[in-house]
């Protein structure tokens, strides 16, 4: 990569050195009378005569040989910062998060307050809490609700995008699974998780479309399903028989 590189840098600076009153061929020109640069003059890609040039033209056209009419839509529109086109998507990785970050509606704010009410007043039914604990979570539910629909859909957007990343790092205290290793814990344990990476491709896929009707309910969906499968592992992983464990995999601190 650092030859790759070097070798690139070197064939450009070659490339715009060029001699005096020498000037640049127009070959094709767009609609509204500008002259594109030719294939051969476009960022350093001119390797007639140029030594070291040759070899770096296809990877460094890979990398920077963008032009206009061919490789970018809607060149001519203005640029809004607050609205991303439908067919720019983020990073494979980020896709599944970029899915749940378009997800988040205004319709899909009242779901998401009721299930921070829900959770609030579940909480204080069935936690063993004291009183003013206990107030305290109920406060703390309405005012996520107020800001909750006084603040933008976009703004929750991006939290939840956030969120859904940072609760991976809570996964260890989330889990409170007697057993740890998969093998010996409850068959449908084993279900949820396949459910779970069923959902977290599907979110994947989603995030590269253009957004549609029938993408955005079920993008909806696995929000809801990926937040309540971590914010409930506590409860549901304590629940069901797991397997006898052996004892070779046994930990006895002495």
């Amino acid at each position: 990569m650092v030859g790759l590189c070097a070798g690139s840098s070197c064939a450009r600076r070659q490339a715009w050195a060029s001699p005096p009153g020498r000037t640049r061929s127009c070959s094709r020109a767009s609609v509204d009378g500008h002259c594109f640069a030719a294939a051969g003059n476009h960022r350093g890609t001119r390797a007639s005569g140029q030594t070291g040039a040759c070899w770096s033209r296809p990877a460094d056209r890979s990398v920077t040989d963008q032009r206009p009419a061919q490789n970018w839509h809607g060149q001519r529109e203005p640029a809004d910062p607050l609205k991303t086109p439908p067919h720019i998507a983020t990073v494979w990785y980020f896709t599944p998060f970029y899915s749940m970050l378009r997800a988040i509606t205004s319709e899909m704010m009242y779901v998401l307050v009721a299930c921070v009410v829900g959770g609030a007043v579940l909480a204080v039914a069935k936690g063993k809490l004291p009183q003013a604990l206990k107030g305290a979570v109920i406060g703390a539910a309405v005012v996520i609700a107020a800001l909750m629909l006084s603040i933008d859909a976009k703004f929750w957007g991006v939290v939840v995008m956030g969120g859904a990343v940072v609760i991976l790092f809570f996964l260890p205290w989330l889990d409170n699974s007697p057993v740890k290793s998969i093998r010996y814990r409850p068959d449908w344990h084993k279900y949820l998780y396949g459910v779970f990476v069923i959902i977290f491709l599907i979110l994947g896929y989603l995030g590269v479309q253009p957004p549609s009707p029938v993408g955005e309910r079920v993008s909806q969906f696995g929000t809801l399903f990926y937040f309540g499968f971590f914010l409930l592992m506590p409860w549901w992983s304590r629940l069901g028989t797991p397997k006898a464990v052996p004892e070779r995999v046994t930990f006895k601190p002495h």
